[in-house]
């Protein structure tokens, strides 16, 4: 590139950046709020919350990242023509394509992020947040036992905690086990803490007493203790068979290109599989169709009498048809084998008609016409409503 062209890519990679980081920053807020149960009800700690709540922003990025390209090159065309930079440019001969060079090349750039996101991180990051809320389900005191309440989690046991701190750490224990036919056991702790090992999932209980009672007589046993480590592991539940596969989207494209007949998840809905498959690798080409959509719009040079406010709504309206589209594609891939030639169809096909438009100096007719259809609606109800000033009558 040269020195113009750089001046551009960095224009628009700073605008990028500024509405990407705004974008993420607005969806893990989103995210963040309808997780807040993690901490509130479920007990975890607030670094399991963290975890969760940024894994969960792969397979969003990928989506909101064209958008950001979208924005961004609208942004720095429109600072282009607002300081003439554009006109200058215009005028001097020089092909259109020296301006959407660089912003093609920022294109280029996030589609090959956003692929790298779709094939590996995405999936990545859903099967890690699928592990930590399996990890949390199974955990039975922090999915059922709530504060202050009495609950009993299989027959002869139960369990209460007066509270519990965003640490994951319960205070006030109480626990009645009355599954042994000679003896009832009840475990007494200032505190408790839930822990996993290699031997299985514990309940250690700190600072507390076990009350140990024959049922055949009424003398009762207490015996003290600092740290007491009972067995969770019995209770915890088994996981249905149906999640012993990934969602398609949790798969490596590896995976989804050579996929396990035997998969019950595959057989049940394959088409869902194939929608995925084609869908990562046609998604990144719309960061590289939406500047061509921008540039078809407002690539020409403007005075700025000459609104480009249609200009902008056209291009979001164009790309809102064509996403929406695509989005509808992939989900009923699985019902329409065509579906998944369609997702690729939409991204290319717009790149190949706005580039032949584009080269050929082909205006927007659709934009002209809008505006001259407004501007004539806009003046008649002027007219009719009594707006528009009348030319004084001379005095005869």
């Amino acid at each position: 590139m040269n020195r113009i062209q750089l001046y551009i890519f960095m224009r628009a990679a700073k605008a990028f950046l500024l509405t990407v980081s705004v974008l993420i920053g607005i969806v893990w807020l989103t995210q963040a709020l309808q997780q807040l149960d993690l901490m509130t009800n479920k007990g975890q700690s607030i670094v399991i919350f963290l975890q969760i709540t940024w894994l969960v922003l792969p397979k969003f990025v990928a989506f909101i990242a064209p958008v950001a390209v979208l924005i961004a090159t609208i942004f720095t065309l429109n600072t282009l023509n607002n300081d003439s930079e554009l006109v200058i440019i215009t005028n001097s001969g020089a092909s259109p394509y020296l301006v959407i060079k660089p912003l093609l090349f920022l294109a280029l750039l996030v589609a090959l992020v956003d692929a790298s996101i779709a094939h590996y991180f995405s999936p990545k990051a859903q099967r890690e947040v699928r592990s930590f809320f399996t990890e949390i389900n199974s955990d039975l005191i922090s999915s059922i036992i709530k504060p202050g309440e009495f609950a009993s989690i299989d027959k002869g046991i139960t369990f209460y905690v007066g509270a519990r701190d965003g640490n994951g750490i319960f205070k006030n224990v109480f626990v009645a086990d009355n599954r042994e036919k000679e003896q009832s056991l009840a475990y007494l702790a200032n505190s408790g803490i839930i822990t996993r090992t290699t031997k299985g999932t514990f309940f250690v209980l700190q600072d507390g007493t076990i009350h140990r009672r024959p049922k055949d007589r009424g003398s009762i046993s207490i015996i003290d203790y600092s740290s007491y480590a009972f067995d969770l592991s019995t209770f915890q539940r088994a996981l249905p068979d149906q999640l012993q596969y990934n969602k398609p989207s949790e798969n490596f494209t590896p995976y989804l290109m050579a996929i396990d007949q035997n998969n019950s998840l595959f057989v049940e809905a394959p088409g869902r599989f194939f929608g995925e498959l084609h869908g990562r690798f046609s998604d990144p080409l719309y960061s590289i169709a939406y500047v061509f959509i921008a540039f078809f719009f407002l690539g020409r040079a403007q005075t700025t009498r000459q609104g480009r406010s249609l200009g902008i709504l056209s291009a979001f309206i164009m790309v809102l048809i064509i996403r929406g589209a695509g989005v509808a594609a992939q989900s009923s891939a699985d019902k329409f084998l065509l579906a998944n030639y369609i997702q690729y169809l939409l991204p290319l096909g717009t790149i190949v008609v706005c580039a032949f438009f584009i080269s050929r100096q082909i205006e927007p007719v659709i934009v002209q016409n809008i505006a001259h259809r407004l501007d004539g609606l806009l003046k008649s109800i002027k007219q009719k409503l009594g707006l528009t000033k009348r030319p004084q009558e001379t005095l005869s």
